[in-house]
């Protein structure tokens, strides 16, 4: 369902909830401004966040979460996010 808001054009639109369970979304991102942000925006849309700050805790959190999709930075400590890709699909 979508509303538009006249006053200003924006565009909101209401979750298409399929099942009672919120879906996890795993963000892996080391910058707390943009963790925050996008965070922010998933759990408007509707998803539990589960977070991470190293590709070494997104990699655990992975595995250990299965999360419906996840956001990587690429440029992380320790482990990039590249590699820690690499290693959840081998995972899998």
């Amino acid at each position: 369902m979508q509303s538009v808001n006249n006053n200003y054009n924006i565009i909101t639109r209401t979750p298409h909830v399929r099942s009672r369970a919120m879906k996890k979304a795993l963000v892996v991102e080391n910058n707390r401004d943009n963790l925050k942000l996008i965070s922010y925006a998933l759990q408007r849309s509707g998803y539990e966040v589960v977070a991470a700050a190293t590709g070494e805790e997104g990699l655990e959190l992975a595995l250990r979460e299965s999360p419906y999709f996840i956001i990587m930075d690429i440029n992380l400590p320790g482990i990039d996010g590249l590699e820690t890709t690499r290693r959840i699909r081998r995972s899998r």
